[in-house]
């Protein structure tokens, strides 16, 4: 018999780790001393703790292998279970390697800006929502604004003549345009959300401009939180779609403008930026 020091050199373990080991069910010492509470263990103990500790370095928890040990799994039930915690790895591995190519990327537009990116890009899903929009190709002049506006307005007259209730999260959905006009003008479309039961009531209401829909959802949203001036749109969207081409992902829709908080004289506004995304072929 040995105590547990030398039981525990033995093993090339600490002390420690034995009495968490009986603690826990999981090894237990082949004597306790009544009066002392010394522990003593048995050389022919020592295959079981490398059992244990063979099954810990191939990632299996102590909650894990205690009940491994306890079952007394057979040969097939075991590598069953390798199997799975070799699945496991795998994933784990392949989610490791996506975080380090985040970090690389990130590392990359750090070194060509010579700054780091303020814009914080994630993905997450989003619900179909009920709104009520319209629609315009918009010269790109100084008049551009109160263009989109008039829009927003035209959408306001129409729910308040009809008695329709509606949020007061706006957006603006911006559709692609051919090449040749991109720079002169935008395809936009100013929208609010409004109530789901406002899909069938809106055909007693026909309106040459305003139209009810319902915006589609999408289970992989890219997004960002554009905090200041609306003049960082365009720099917004584009750190937006240099992500997804970075993190090999396509569109799959029209950009949308979420805003959060409009400008007051004691806030700046807050603008969610958003384009759903696929993984790229």
């Amino acid at each position: 018999m040995f105590r547990i020091g030398d039981f525990a050199k033995m093993a090339r373990i600490s002390v420690k780790t034995l009495h968490h080991y009986d603690e826990i069910g999981l090894f237990k010492p082949e004597l306790v001393h009544p009066s002392t509470g010394y522990r003593s263990y048995h050389i022919e103990q020592l295959s079981r703790l490398n059992h244990i500790l063979v099954l810990k370095d191939l990632g299996f928890t102590l909650i894990q292998i205690r009940a491994m040990l306890n079952e007394g799994l057979s040969h097939s039930e075991l590598r069953s279970m390798l199997h799975l915690k070799e699945t496991e790895l795998t994933n784990h591995i392949l989610e490791e390697q996506e975080h380090l190519k985040r970090v690389k990327i990130r590392l990359r537009q750090i070194e060509c800006e010579g700054t780091h990116n303020t814009y914080d890009i994630l993905v997450k899903p989003v619900e179909p929502q009920a709104i009520a929009s319209a629609r315009g190709l918009i010269p790109l002049t100084d008049d551009t604004f109160q263009q989109c506006a008039d829009l927003a307005t035209a959408i306001y007259q129409w729910l308040h003549q009809t008695g329709s209730r509606f949020s007061d999260r706006w957006y603006s959905l911006y559709h692609e345009t051919t090449s040749e006009s991109r720079h002169e003008r935008i395809d936009i479309e100013m929208a609010v959300e409004v109530e789901g039961s406002l899909l069938m009531k809106a055909t007693h209401f026909p309106s040459d401009q305003v139209k009810v829909w319902e915006l589609p959802g999408t289970p992989a949203m890219a997004y960002l939180l554009l905090s200041g001036s609306y003049d960082r749109l365009w720099d917004a969207h584009i750190s937006l779609m240099t992500w997804i081409e970075d993190h090999g992902y396509c569109s799959t829709g029209s950009t949308r403008c979420i805003y959060l908080r409009r400008p007051s004289p004691h806030e700046e506004p807050l603008t969610e930026l958003q384009i759903p995304i696929e993984p790229g072929h």
